[in-house]
């Protein structure tokens, strides 16, 4: 038992050291304040030692009177296409378009276009005030898309490309116009990218690049951009705690900083236990290594054990039946010739017919024990009602009394019997019920003292209790000593069993086995 006690502490021991190894690694998924300080710390060493490709600077890009349009987004509520034709669109909305409420420069658009006033739109027309039309596109867009070559030519084009929302630039064909380096850099970029520089976001991450937005903690508008390629971060932060996902489509980032996705290094995080951690882990893998092998031998050694057990009981079951089954010929001759027989051989003769089938049914169950293999049971129980209680223990009182004429003992045999005053019946299993009161009546006449008292209480409504009871004085020996494999009394002869064997059929009946000393008193509780 010290072993498995053994095996259990070091099995407490390191579900208790693994479970803090997981919650340490899993608070690694978890950002928390330190892991900003160094993702901070590690960007500002990236940028002290790395040269940006570009800087984009909106105030220089953009002059400040149209700056503000960047931020002027409205919801496209109205398709474009129900502009691309002017005709249609004055035709439905003439009415709404002649209303005072309307800019200056909407009503010049509105009423140039549908040909309310003569001429073409002046040539300051895209320069300054508001850029956007009520579509949520701008003026400049909308004169693009409407496919007129005065506004999709080159030169318009370059003159004219402040006068674009932001979002629009991925949406326009800038490949012949010559354009500086930053507009190159922001028509390349696809719509959504254009929406988070819009937004301000922290962090701007393409396909190839990498755009952190100078001074974040600033929320205003036109912040400057510093362009890096996203390879040269990714090989900086190679080695360190902390790395980002290179793929738009990163998920379970430790910390999403504008749509940059920064994961831990786990390899660091085994790292960052220390010595002392990493030796307690070294310790965890030799204790599961140890325990798995002792383990592995002690399962082994008790299969064997139980393959000799089981072997023995075999070959002890087949050799026992043969005996029984001559004797039970022998009694079946006895019967024929009964009426011949001479008184005393006729007292006994039930009494050894009654002992020999005991002895068969015995036979029987462990045959079947062996033949359906592993069970929940001990015991195969066959519960069977019992009309008289009373008549069913006093019939084993009777036969302890005849067959315990022991002529090597001078321990008197008789047993005193007190039934229940309103015999009932009970749902037990005859064979096991019966040999639990033999063996504790063996064991009162091999140990006790008379008188020997057997008596039957009911201790509730649903419970019955059947009490042997002698004048012996025990010694003091607790019952679970008492009911333990092979423990013997000083006088005992036998194998030690008795009482165990009957702890263990009481359990299986779900019933109760106590003992009380001076007067020495076994009493079998049971569910009726």
């Amino acid at each position: 038992m010290r072993a498995y006690y053994l095996l259990i502490s070091l099995a407490a021991l390191l579900a208790i050291s693994a479970a803090s190894m997981v919650f340490h690694l899993q608070r690694s998924r978890q950002v928390g304040p330190e892991d900003l300080i160094l993702i901070r710390g590690l960007l500002k060493e990236y940028r002290a030692k790395t040269a940006p490709q570009t800087i984009l600077n909106f105030r220089k890009l953009y002059p400040d009177s149209l700056a503000s349009a960047l931020s002027y987004q409205l919801p496209r509520n109205w398709p474009l296409g129900r502009f691309a034709s002017q005709s249609l669109r004055c035709a439905k909305y003439r009415k709404i378009l002649r209303r005072s409420g309307n800019s200056i420069k909407e009503n010049t658009w509105n009423w140039t276009n549908c040909g309310i006033i003569s001429g073409a739109l002046p040539d300051d027309f895209f320069d300054g005030g508001n850029i956007m039309d009520a579509s949520g596109n701008s003026y400049a867009y909308l004169a693009y898309s409407s496919g007129d070559p005065k506004y999709t030519d080159a030169t318009w084009l370059m003159e004219n490309i402040t006068a674009f929302h932001i979002t629009e630039l991925s949406k326009v064909d800038f490949d012949e116009v010559e354009l500086n380096s930053d507009f190159t850099f922001l028509t390349r970029l696809p719509e959504q990218k254009l929406l988070e520089i819009l937004r301000g976001n922290e962090a701007v991450q393409t396909s190839n690049n990498i755009l952190f937005r100078w001074h974040p903690e600033r929320r205003f508008f036109a912040p400057d951009y510093f362009v890096y390629e996203l390879t040269s971060l990714s090989n900086f932060l190679s080695g360190k705690s902390y790395f980002i996902e290179t793929s738009t489509l990163a998920e379970n980032c430790l910390y999403k900083q504008g749509s940059l996705c920064w994961k831990r290094d786990l390899t660091s995080t085994v790292s960052s236990l220390g010595t002392t951690s990493q030796v307690l882990l070294l310790g965890l893998i030799g204790l599961v290594t140890s325990l798995l092998w002792v383990l592995i031998k002690t399962i082994k050694r008790e299969k064997l054990e139980s393959e000799k057990r089981r072997f023995a009981l075999e070959v002890l079951s087949h050799e026992f039946r043969t005996p029984v089954t001559n004797l039970i010929l022998q009694i079946d001759r006895l019967n024929k010739m009964y009426s011949d027989l001479p008184a005393e051989v006729q007292e006994i003769s039930p009494i050894i017919a009654s002992d020999v089938y005991r002895l068969q049914r015995l036979a029987e169950e462990t045959k079947q024990y062996l033949s359906i293999g592993r069970s929940d049971r001990v015991i195969d129980l066959k519960p069977e009602l019992i009309p008289s209680i009373n008549d069913f223990v006093q019939s084993y009182t009777d036969l302890s009394t005849t067959l315990s004429a022991d002529l090597s003992r001078k321990i008197p045999a008789e047993v005193f019997f007190q039934g229940l005053q309103n015999d009932r019946s009970i749902q037990a299993d005859s064979y096991w019920l019966g040999l639990c009161i033999k063996n504790l009546l063996a064991n009162a006449r091999q140990h006790g003292a008379s008188p020997i008292h057997l008596s039957i209480k009911m201790t509730t409504a649903e419970t019955v209790s059947i009490s042997v009871k002698d004048a012996g004085h025990s010694v003091s020996v607790d019952i679970k000593k008492m009911t333990e494999p092979f423990f013997k009394g000083r006088n005992s002869q036998g194998m030690g069993l008795g009482l165990n064997l009957v702890k263990k059929i009481v359990k299986e009946m779900n019933g109760q086995l106590t003992f009380t000393p001076n007067p020495t008193i076994f009493t079998l509780t049971l569910k009726t």
